[in-house]
């Protein structure tokens, strides 16, 4: 069997998806013939592959060309309008979703994170601007439950890629969004809110830092600002410093850009530098004060004042500020 999808694997998915696909009008498209014959050969592989609720490497690939790799790709996206309702089955199929999150070390993580992020991306256009047409309703119905169905079997993946999820997710999205941020480790008990004389600082899981799988400083790098950044927060130049002044500037859209997005910002360059100044930040603070959060007093004020992520935030605040007034 494995030999099969060997010889199977160089043939171009594209042509395998587009051939038959091409001659027809979108309304004689099956979707069902295409979800049968990629689930069964599936379910077959997994059959002779699957060893202790684990894939093997070989199986990993088959998959990320026959499913991931169209996805992907900017022919696939415009291939999965056509598909995208077996697409979204194949995704979070028995066979598929659970055992790329529960086994191999984690190894499956990446490939589920990208398909769901196509996904979304497949969506935002239709959820940015509310045109939710019947299938789109449906496929967004679809795409919340396998998103609850996350939350209740694996929270510690939507946890360690909860910033890309979020960055893709439109700001109208709240309820998507909420299910993505209200998950929280299985091994993690939550404190009661209501109890009496509560103190959030002082928990012992405020001293662990969560675990992030996602590049934060990736949209920092694509606009070249990674490098001023960290000088920045280094060494904090005393006679002012042109990075603060221009902040506002190199964090807005191009017209075009900014019609298409329905903001004049750059909303995950935004999210990008807010998460790696605090990520910093702490670190400087740990660093200075390594006892701080372990005592019930309170850090002294100057602690923060000889960090320069304060002043970018506080830069990002007041200019904010009045571009929304």
């Amino acid at each position: 069997m494995v030999q099969i999808f060997r010889f199977w694997r160089p043939l171009p998915i594209h042509f395998m998806l587009s051939s038959p696909l091409k001659f027809l009008p979108s309304s004689k498209i099956c979707q069902l013939s295409f979800l049968e014959n990629i689930a069964s050969s599936k379910m077959k592989l997994a059959k002779h592959e699957l060893v202790g609720h684990q894939y093997s490497a070989c199986t990993f690939t088959i998959f990320e060309d026959v499913i991931i790799s169209p996805s992907v790709s900017s022919y696939g996206r415009c291939l999965l309008c056509f598909y995208s309702f077996a697409w979204l089955e194949l995704v979070s199929h028995r066979t598929f979703m659970p055992k790329l999150l529960s086994g191999n070390s984690q190894k499956g993580w990446p490939y589920i994170q990208r398909l769901l992020v196509d996904l979304l991306l497949f969506l935002e256009p239709f959820l940015s601007n509310a045109e939710l047409g019947v299938p789109v309703h449906f496929l967004y119905k679809g795409t919340l439950r396998v998103l609850l169905v996350l939350l209740h079997d694996f929270p510690e993946f939507l946890c360690d890629y909860h910033f890309t999820f979020c960055d893709v997710i439109p700001t109208s999205c709240i309820q998507m969004r909420n299910i993505i941020l209200s998950a929280f480790p299985r091994s993690m008990r939550l404190p009661d809110p209501s109890t009496p004389n509560l103190k959030i600082d002082l928990l012992p899981e405020i001293r662990e830092s969560p675990p992030i799988l996602s590049e934060v400083d990736a949209a920092l790098k694509a606009k070249q600002m990674k490098a001023d950044v960290d000088e920045y927060l280094k060494t904090k130049p005393q006679g002012g410093s042109s990075f603060l002044t221009e902040l506002k500037q190199r964090l807005l859209l191009s017209p075009s850009e900014a019609a298409s997005a329905g903001t004049r910002y750059n909303v995950p360059l935004m999210n990008s530098l807010v998460l790696d100044v605090g990520m910093q930040a702490i670190q400087q603070l740990q660093s200075r004060v390594p006892h701080a959060q372990g005592t019930e007093n309170t850090v002294p004020l100057s602690v923060f004042h000889v960090s320069a992520a304060l002043d970018i935030f506080q830069t990002l605040i007041g200019d904010l500020a009045l571009s929304f007034s």
